[in-house]
């Protein structure tokens, strides 16, 4: 069922990218990895005993949209991706003092879509550049029905292969949001086709 909500979800994504008529901007395909924080409570009796930080891994990858001219030091761009949340793990205190609790021992499989700008701070837009990023999205589809909002802000770079191909790759820090702040940093990486 999980792998079917994937690739309906990535299908959904490719689909409308593909529908939309274009006169600048491009599309590119996406990695990305990083860590992100989780909460375990745990109890001992009826009272909260404390809160267990993990950071764990995700990765994932899907595509993205780029609008704007392949020239322009301003770009915006929509990503729409899959990301795969490891499991948590254990609370070793927990254990030590015998406490209730409950933790996602499975992965966390999540349908993403984001948003975001790009300005170049140096270099040549068609050429090497490195530029700063804003991005906001949510993680709109999750396997365990804990949507959460997502703002990043990061720094990249990008070189272009020839006029139309460039690689990119950016690192980002940033938060989930629900009902509380959860830090994440990730690392993007992908190619992107322009055309103007």
């Amino acid at each position: 069922m999980r792998s079917l909500l994937a690739a309906a979800f990535l299908t959904l994504t490719t689909s409308l990218f593909a529908a939309l008529p274009a006169h600048a901007g491009g599309f590119g395909i996406i990695t990305t990895g990083g860590i992100h924080t989780d909460r375990v409570y745990y109890y001992y009796g009826d009272d909260l005993q404390a809160l267990n930080r993990q950071n764990r891994p995700n990765v994932g990858g899907g595509v993205e949209l780029i609008l704007g001219d392949r020239d322009d030091k301003v770009q915006g761009f929509v990503r729409g991706y899959y990301v795969i949340d490891a499991p948590q793990v254990d609370p070793a205190t927990a254990v030590e003092l015998g406490a209730t609790y409950t933790i996602r021992d499975e992965t966390r499989e999540i349908g993403m879509v984001s948003t975001g700008v790009q300005w170049t701070v140096y270099g040549d837009p068609m050429g090497f550049s490195l530029y700063l990023t804003s991005v906001m999205g949510s993680g709109i589809a999750t396997t365990d029905n804990l949507e959460f909002l997502l703002l990043e802000g990061g720094a990249g770079g990008s070189y272009h292969l020839d006029k139309k191909i460039a690689l990119f790759g950016e690192l980002a820090l940033g938060t989930r949001y629900r009902k509380a702040f959860y830090p994440n940093h990730n690392a993007y990486v992908g190619v992107r086709y322009l055309f103007d």
